[in-house]
């Protein structure tokens, strides 16, 4: 008996040893603080996927919603109006990106018409009526909050709908063609930067003037909204970008059964106004219909020329009025 019970407990000892092994597999990480310190988990991090596969994320601008999260991380930002010329975003990633963006928001039939031109998957939270009719006819690929909670979270400490954040690593891991997509519409070269400041005020709705200021020292755009400086809460510095390009294009409102829609005509032609190293030219920009990519141009017919880095691209209606002011390097605050 001495030497079953012997027997019994080392069969015992040895089962709670293999359990204890199984127990200790390495702990999934965990994302930056997310805002008011929630966190999310996630598992291991996705390999690096080819370089220009792009990612776009619709991004929230209403008053509630700021300051954004990630957005200065972006390659290629485009401000688009909506509904009462209030403006969102649709931040494109080139590759890499951070792990918290948001707040996002919901899909319109512009964002798609943009994404056309990278080829770029989409990421949302809902959609207006227009936009899900074309997803359905297959207008591009999507990642909608909706549909597929899995890389997107809600922040329960903020107000709905301008709590839902995502991780561009999650997302991609939803991208089903990561092969290099898409080109920029413009050429990049090394330009030599003025030596005088400027001024660009790009108007939409009442508290959503967009304001860029050029620096000479760093050849860089400091963006400002209503003279308040664009912080990225992700990273606690202003939005800088190489180049600012204003798109002109109709915008006007339609309702899709009781609820109000915006629309923008962005096949066709129409100008552009592009801001490199601190000097003005015009352009134009075509596209016959959405089966073709958008072709910016300058005066001469040409592709235009920007600085290496990030872009932002103001898609504005043609009676708006854009001022340049070369007085001052900081813009007053209303």
């Amino acid at each position: 008996m001495g030497r079953m019970k012997i027997i019994r407990r080392i069969v015992i000892a040895l089962l709670l040893t293999v359990t204890a092994a199984g127990c200790a597999r390495p702990q999934a990480s965990v994302f930056r603080l997310a805002p008011l310190a929630v966190s999310w988990v996630r598992g291991p991090t996705a390999p690096r996927v080819p370089v220009c596969s792009w990612l776009g994320i619709v991004v929230d601008n209403a008053i509630p919603a700021r300051p954004q999260w990630g957005l200065s991380e972006a390659d290629v930002v485009y401000e688009v109006p909506t509904e009462g010329m209030i403006t969102r975003f649709l931040a494109l990633f080139c590759g890499d990106g951070p792990d918290t963006v948001g707040p996002v928001r919901s899909l319109r039939l512009q964002f798609l018409d943009i994404a056309g031109d990278y080829s770029a998957t989409v990421a949302h939270a809902g959609s207006s009526e227009s936009a899900l009719a074309a997803v359905e006819e297959h207008a591009g690929p999507v990642i909608n909050e909706f549909w597929n909670a899995g890389p997107f979270r809600r922040d329960q400490h903020r107000h709905r709908p301008h709590n839902v954040f995502a991780s561009v690593a999650l997302l991609r891991r939803y991208v089903k063609d990561t092969s290099p997509l898409g080109t920029r519409p413009w050429t990049t070269t090394d330009l030599t930067p003025a030596a005088t400041p400027m001024m660009i005020a790009i108007p939409y709705g009442r508290g959503y003037t967009s304001q860029f200021v050029f620096d000479p020292a760093s050849g860089h755009y400091r963006r400002f909204t209503e003279g308040q400086r664009s912080v990225d809460a992700l990273t606690g510095h202003q939005i800088e970008v190489a180049a600012v390009i204003v798109l002109y294009a109709r915008w006007w409102q339609v309702y899709e059964g009781p609820v109000l829609t915006s629309r923008m005509a962005l096949t066709g032609e129409g100008r552009i106004t592009v801001f490199a190293a601190g000097r003005r030219f015009d352009g134009t920009w075509r596209r016959p219909d959405s089966s073709q990519r958008t072709v910016f141009a300058d005066a001469e017919g040409r592709p235009i020329q920007l600085p290496p880095g990030r872009v932002w691209i103001s898609v504005v209606p043609p009676e708006r009025v854009v001022r340049v002011d070369y007085v001052g390097t900081e813009p007053r605050i209303r």
